[in-house]
């Protein structure tokens, strides 16, 4: 599928022909026969949501899963599965520079009754921290009064111009906050996972921007 994709546009990929999900294009109907409507939905948003990178020379996607923050079940409270899904995808130029580089977090809450049933609307959008901007509720407690989406962006900014290498040697604090003057401002939240998710991008390079 993504093969396909390369060299069209995206009106081209979003009018694929599909059956119950499932291209029915002849190009594809010998090697793609799982449902597609997800993957061309999050085509278009990337598109949509495409910022510039000028001097970029490649491009790559972090991907990071991780469900430690789970709960089972106690005598006082029910069980409740986390799933946090951390992402970056970033342009670097011929010098692995950072050209630019986004940055969010899927976090999915799912609860369950005393009786072991799934308490979580399943059918309530699920939107990521950036895209819950002000109603993430981080500025209220923040001892600097910024939102998550605030700060992430100003670490972003902070990111541009770093090699990889440089990134990841950035000095935190205890909690894990960095403790350099740039940012000490204007970045309170645990930047660890950012910063992993953005070495996976630099070795997950997918194609040349040129």
């Amino acid at each position: 599928l993504e093969m396909w994709m390369i060299g069209q546009n995206v009106e081209d990929v979003l009018a694929m022909d599909l059956e119950d999900g499932v291209p029915t294009n002849e190009d594809l109907t010998s090697s793609v026969t799982i449902g597609v409507d997800g993957y061309l939905a999050a085509v278009e948003q990337a598109w949509n949501e495409a910022e510039e990178a000028d001097g970029a020379e490649t491009v790559g996607l972090g991907i990071e899963t991780h469900i430690n923050k789970s709960k089972g079940a106690t005598d006082e409270d029910p069980a409740q599965a986390q799933v946090d899904t951390y992402l970056s995808a970033t342009a670097f130029d011929a010098d692995e520079n950072v050209i630019n580089t986004i940055i969010d977090v899927a976090q999915v809450r799912v609860a369950y009754d005393e009786e072991g049933q799934v308490a979580t609307d399943l059918e309530e959008e699920v939107r990521t921290k950036k895209e819950r901007g002000d109603d993430y509720g981080m500025a209220g407690v923040s001892e600097i009064g910024k939102e998550w989406f605030e700060q992430v962006e100003d670490f972003e900014a902070w990111l541009q111009g770093q090699t990889v290498e440089e990134a990841t040697s950035l000095e935190l604090n205890e909690n894990d906050a960095p403790a350099i003057e740039d940012l000490q401002s204007s970045v309170t939240i645990d930047v660890t996972g950012y910063l992993s998710v953005l070495e996976d991008s630099a070795e997950n390079i997918a194609l040349s921007a040129q």
